[in-house]
């Protein structure tokens, strides 16, 4: 039987080795806001069910996508 390979893993080794990608630099708070700035309102909800209109309420929600996306950024390392 043969299992198959974690996928973001094989994804990522397909796109450019890990030797070749610089992760130093995070994933900055602007980077975000400007991603959540730039969803459409009045959209339905993706597969995690959060409406736009929740992301764009206040800056916490901000502080936590930041968060998270700064540590599955690192995680990949």
């Amino acid at each position: 039987m043969t299992l198959l390979p974690n996928y973001p893993e094989a994804t990522l080794k397909q796109i450019a080795p890990t030797s070749d990608i610089d992760r130093t630099p995070n994933i900055t708070r602007s980077e975000v806001t400007e991603s959540i700035n730039h969803l459409k309102k009045g959209k339905a909800a993706g597969i995690n069910n959060i409406p736009v209109e929740l992301l764009k309420t206040d800056t916490t929600t901000v502080d936590i996508l930041h968060s998270i996306c700064n540590k599955i950024w690192q995680s990949v390392v």
